[in-house]
């Protein structure tokens, strides 16, 4: 467990006086983030935190541009590990994360004769590295495999998540293709293989892409979730058609066993217009999700959703009450679809607390729950008691936003492994940074 001391050690940040003590642990005046909201960049002994240092925050990283691992010592404040990579952006960095001890330290390298991105085990320790033949997106709960979409290709359809490579656009799939799709990567032997093809989902799916003609776009993979048993995985299927604008590509929620089988669909493309960020409960069974909940075929649905776009694309903080985001949750098939905090707006990237009682979220500016200059609150919502409170409030507009906002920062708040502290980014003073709370005061 993270050494409390920490409070003392570290700078603490008190803007807008937080609920509970706040420390900024990456290094002063160092860019810096870390991964994810359903990872925590907190080692398993609680001694040392991961996160990528940026070499810059004005732009996109270009390819083969080097940005820095490194590994702080928490009892110290030392910078205790730090090693280049070159496969990194803005939202996610490297995917740095831990396996079960903390000698694994996980994230992604890139071959830039071949422009390949690979993962590799660390050791921070001896410095010493086990290339795998696969990408690191998330670590299964055992360390055992890498679950992971084709790192390369992410950017057609979303920035800010895989890493830089040249002739992006070379890389493009065309309908459902039968060597790509969701892949498992063996920590222990190295070796990668394809689980489900693209073919493979879109065959044994079929019915639940209506409208798609594979001939006029492409099937591409986003997030992949081990859920905290490591006995499902959830990956998000996106669609991006011909001749699309950015950012309106289709996505599916689908859930499947680690050998493939019990494939199922959690969320359709149709739902999934009205909310966000799914993240698996504590129970392994259930996803918590932004979402209005509903009819997405109710014309006065569309209408609004489409109003709310529009809002957001201006930097507005405007949401018709009838798609307003709720936090939802609903079993990995879809079914048993509830609002688990009726009175309150769901927004950021929510994460269920261990006891399956709290749900912490933060959220972007242009959400109604922000306060419109640019900072953002990072939520506790207490289910059995209906009540939220704002935990800490941060800035996350930095200087430069980028056109199509892939330089925003997010604070992915997530918990440490005791489920006592959370970690998020922020940037108060204009400087990406990684922050730790201690929430115990307020989970009773």
């Amino acid at each position: 467990m993270i050494d409390s001391s920490l409070f003392e050690r570290f700078p603490a940040y008190t803007d807008f006086d937080p609920m509970v003590p706040v420390a900024r642990i990456s290094p002063d005046g160092v860019p810096a983030i870390h991964r994810f909201y359903d990872t925590s960049p907190i080692s398993p002994s609680g001694r040392y935190a991961a996160m990528l240092r940026f070499p810059y925050e004005d732009r996109s990283p270009s390819p083969g541009d080097d940005a820095q691992v490194l590994v702080v010592d928490l009892t110290t404040g030392d910078v205790v590990y730090r090693t280049p990579t070159a496969s990194w952006d803005t939202q996610v960095g490297a995917h740095v994360q831990w396996g079960v001890s903390d000698e694994a330290l996980f994230f992604n390298r890139i071959d830039t004769e071949s422009w390949r991105a690979y993962g590799v085990r660390a050791n921070i320790f001896t410095g010493e590295e086990r290339p795998l033949a696969g990408t690191v997106y998330m670590i299964s709960p055992d360390g055992r495999l890498s679950a992971t979409p084709s790192l390369e290709k992410i950017g057609i359809v979303q920035l800010g998540y895989g890493g830089a490579v040249p002739d992006l656009a070379r890389r493009r799939n065309r309908g459902a293709p039968d060597d790509d799709g969701l892949f498992l990567v063996d920590t222990e032997t190295g070796q990668s293989r394809l689980l489900l093809s693209f073919a493979e989902i879109y065959e044994r799916l079929q019915p639940r892409f209506p409208g798609i003609s594979l001939d006029r776009g492409g099937f591409y993979g986003f997030h992949t979730k081990w859920n905290p048993q490591g006995t499902r995985l959830l990956f998000i299927v996106r669609w991006d058609a011909d001749g699309g604008r950015r950012y309106r590509t289709l996505n599916w929620l689908i859930s499947v066993r680690p050998d493939g089988s019990d494939l199922t669909v959690a969320v359709d493309a149709e739902r999934w217009k009205q909310g966000h960020h799914p993240n698996w409960c504590p129970d392994g069974e259930h996803i918590v999700m932004n979402l209005s909940g509903e009819n997405p075929r109710d014309p006065r649905v569309r209408a609004a959703l489409l109003i709310a776009r529009t809002a957001r694309k201006l930097g507005l903080r405007y949401r018709p009450s009838i798609a307003q985001l709720r936090l939802m949750t609903f079993r990995y098939d879809g079914s048993e679809l509830r609002s688990v905090a009726p009175g309150h707006q769901g927004s950021g990237h929510p994460t269920m607390h261990l006891d399956g009682r709290h749900v912490l979220t933060d959220a972007y500016p242009a959400e109604p729950v922000s306060a419109g200059d640019g900072t953002v609150p990072i939520r506790l919502i207490d289910i059995e008691s209906g009540t939220s409170q704002t935990v800490v409030r941060i800035r996350t507009r930095p200087f430069v936003s980028g056109r199509f906002d892939e330089l925003r920062v997010d604070p992915h708040p997530a918990w440490d492994a005791s489920g006592r502290y959370l970690v998020f980014n922020g940037c108060p003073d204009g400087t990406r940074a990684v922050f730790v709370a201690d929430i115990a005061p307020l989970l009773t």
